[in-house]
């Protein structure tokens, strides 16, 4: 399976290796191509998908050989019609998707009416006696369909195994960095554009007009257009776009390439992550710039012209980059970290260049400008490791020992899981009046996320603990 695998793979990327194949090589390359898939999917296949691609098979063999043949006698015209119209007929027959998992029951409607359209010109020009074009159109749609299926079940033969890869491998393997649906979009886009190109060049030739879309592509893109005093071309447009493009692709998905399962690991590689970023576009935009022949000189001309309007209309976003690289140095805060500003807290998600990303308790992804962090007063409870503690403060009025209180109270509290047993604990009397005693609690605990979880359920047991005392509790 893997050799057919690899043979499938090579044969069908064969035609990117030059723009200008031999029609013969192309029809045997689809030919075993074919025959490749058909051993590798056979044990899927029904009854139907079986007769179906026998029927693609003979009519790919039958076009080749009649067209050999073919000759002025009406004879051997005929015999070419009449299989032209056994591939109509196929080519209508594929219209209805039977099963999506099989990719020989169906043609998408462009690709069928495509090759439609291509055999009727192969018999219209075989009736009026144009041979070499009914020749040419014939084998052309035969091709075409041949590349249709092969190019379906390339792209979910390379699906399939990226699912097995993501279902097979460990935790920790690089490919579970990345988003399962996301890559297989990305994938699907990649085959379509390659297969795009491979349509092109196959069918340019097998309809030998080669050298004439080589001709107009090269003055489309290598014609010198001038605007101003900047000379460039289609080509070095397109070229410096897809330059940008991917540096902006690299920015993004960074932290998915450089994320391990160890967080540790993560927060020491992700903390110049937001910087890493801006260099990376910055020095994609500017190999685009030089590409399109702006040179730095011109550049700045530019910049320089628009820095009154930046300075006076982007204040806050120039406060915030800055802020944002303060604080990607001076680090007071690191994602995993819980943080608390004015009257919002949670975890912190992403340290981004201009803002950075809070996820609160109630499930909110809160987005806070740099400038503000830096600015305002954060509380940061995970800072170093440090140790989280909770105060409580307890008025109990009652006609028992305080020492019984005191006693049962650290028995209680020792019983919570979400206690840090390695920090001391303190309950202190605080306070004392006429007719109540004000106990102060000190308790470690060990994720601030745990706080309202263990205050609640503490509450609720001294509540149920006074009443069977006949005795009144206030929290505080």
């Amino acid at each position: 399976i893997p050799v057919l695998k690899f043979a499938v793979f090579f044969l069908i990327l064969l035609p990117l290796t030059s723009l200008r194949i031999p029609v013969i090589v192309l029809e045997l390359s689809y030919l075993l191509i074919f025959g490749f898939l058909y051993l590798l999917i056979r044990p899927e296949l029904s009854n139907q998908h079986l007769k179906m691609m026998q029927y693609v098979f003979f009519y790919y063999l039958l076009v080749l050989a009649s067209n050999l043949v073919l000759d002025t006698g009406w004879m051997s015209r005929i015999i070419v019609m009449l299989i032209n119209l056994s591939g109509i007929c196929l080519l209508w027959h594929l219209r209805r998707k039977v099963d999506g998992k099989i990719p020989f029951d169906y043609l998408r409607p462009f690709s069928r009416w495509l090759l439609l359209i291509i055999i009727m010109a192969a018999i219209i020009f075989n009736l009026f006696g144009f041979l070499n074009l009914a020749r040419t159109c014939s084998i052309a749609g035969a091709v075409g369909l041949l590349q249709a299926f092969s190019l379906y079940a390339f792209r979910d033969m390379l699906s399939h195994d990226l699912l097995n890869s993501y279902e097979n491998s460990k935790e920790d393997r690089f490919i579970n960095r990345f988003d399962k649906q996301k890559i297989l979009a990305a994938l699907r886009r990649i085959i379509g554009l390659f297969a795009g190109i491979l349509v092109i060049i196959i069918w340019a030739n097998t309809l030998h007009i080669t050298s004439e879309i080589r001709r107009l592509g090269d003055r489309l893109l290598n014609n010198t257009h001038t605007i101003g005093g900047v000379n460039y071309t289609y080509g070095d447009v397109l070229l410096a776009f897809a330059v940008i493009w991917t540096a902006n692709w690299i920015q993004k998905n960074l932290k998915d390439l450089l994320d391990q399962p160890d967080a540790k690991k993560n927060q020491r590689r992700t903390a110049l992550l937001p910087l890493v970023r801006v260099v990376i576009f910055i020095v994609g935009f500017l190999i685009g710039i030089r590409i399109l022949g702006l040179g730095v000189d011109k550049l700045t001309v530019i910049v320089g012209a628009l820095s009154v309007g930046i300075g006076l209309g982007l204040q806050n976003i120039i406060n915030n980059f800055v802020s944002g690289v303060i604080l990607v140095f001076e680090r007071p805060f690191k994602v995993g970290d819980y943080v608390e500003l004015a009257d919002k807290k949670g975890q912190v998600m992403q340290v981004g260049i201009r803002s950075s990303t809070l996820l609160t308790d109630q499930g909110a992804q809160v987005i806070i400008p740099n400038g503000d962090l830096l600015s305002g007063r954060l509380v940061n409870w995970t800072f170093e490791e440090s140790d989280i503690r909770l105060n409580l403060q307890l008025t109990i009025v009652t006609g028992r020992s305080i020492e019984d209180w005191k006693k049962w109270l650290e028995d209680t509290i020792t019983s919570f899981k979400e206690i840090d047993r390695s920090l001391p604990m303190k309950i202190l009397t605080k306070d004392i009046t006429a007719d109540a005693y004000i106990v102060s609690i000190q308790v470690g605990i060990q994720n601030v996320q745990h706080i309202e979880r263990f205050r609640s359920k503490f509450l609720e047991q001294v509540k149920a603990e006074a009443a069977l005392h006949d005795s009144k509790v206030t929290s505080a």
